[in-house]
């Protein structure tokens, strides 16, 4: 499947180019634990707008969507960008690198809608919604603890137990299926509740994750 640079051109809906996005894709298609205003702002500076050339990948970007139209002013970015080369202190400059013609094979493209579309060779469609499937499992075990009136440590501890480490390497070969992605993702689980332990505390852990019930997650689908 290819597409150009101009990859905006022709499209309905804002996407996603694929491959290892993990800071692009999350938190526009997973925003658990984000705020509204976090999810607006990511919506616009996170995607490729309907008819913007722009490129995004992992650790660097081509243009921006102000190609189509600038940012609203609930859009605009407050501050630095989260650990990717982009706007700082309200900045729209980030790192350019040779501009030119380019041709792109595009593995995968998600749109914000949670609609899919691609060979899928490298598993990107297994890897997000497996982590959306995660997402929502320790929640409801989170919800389910704490109705049964276990102590917010109890609970959080039998989580971290379900995500510890598992020995898994994957490659060009690897065959991606379901429970390839969820062994592939659990890992960050256990630093990302580790984390809200240790700022959070345990109480204030344990209801972030109780949250994670009411985002609204997309509507994962593959065209055809």
């Amino acid at each position: 499947m290819r597409k150009s640079a101009q990859s905006g051109q022709g499209i309905k809906d804002p996407f996603f180019s694929a491959d290892s996005q993990w800071n692009l894709l999350f938190p526009v298609l997973l925003p658990f634990g984000l705020s509204d205003t976090e999810i607006r702002m990511n919506a616009y500076w996170k995607t490729i707008l309907p008819g913007s050339k722009r490129f995004l990948y992992s650790d660097f970007r081509i243009g921006d969507n102000t190609d189509v139209r600038p940012p609203r002013p609930d859009e605009t970015w407050k501050g630095r960008f989260d650990g990717w080369s982009c706007p700082q202190d309200g900045e729209a400059e980030c790192l350019n690198p040779r501009q030119g013609e380019a041709m792109l094979k595009l593995d995968g493209i998600f749109f914000t809608d949670g609609a899919f579309a691609g060979p899928n060779a490298n598993g990107l469609w297994e890897v997000v919604t497996e982590t959306a499937a995660v997402f929502l499992d320790i929640a409801r075990r989170a919800r389910r603890g704490h109705d049964r009136g276990l102590s917010s440590k109890t609970i959080l501890s039998a989580i971290q137990r379900l995500v510890a480490p598992t020995n898994i390497v994957t490659g060009a070969q690897t065959v991606w299926t379901r429970e390839t992605a969820r062994r592939f993702v659990l890992p960050c689980f256990l630093g990302k509740i580790g984390h809200l332990r240790k700022t959070k505390g345990d109480d204030g852990a344990l209801y972030t994750l109780l949250d994670w019930l009411n985002v609204p997650a997309p509507n994962f689908r593959r065209l055809r």
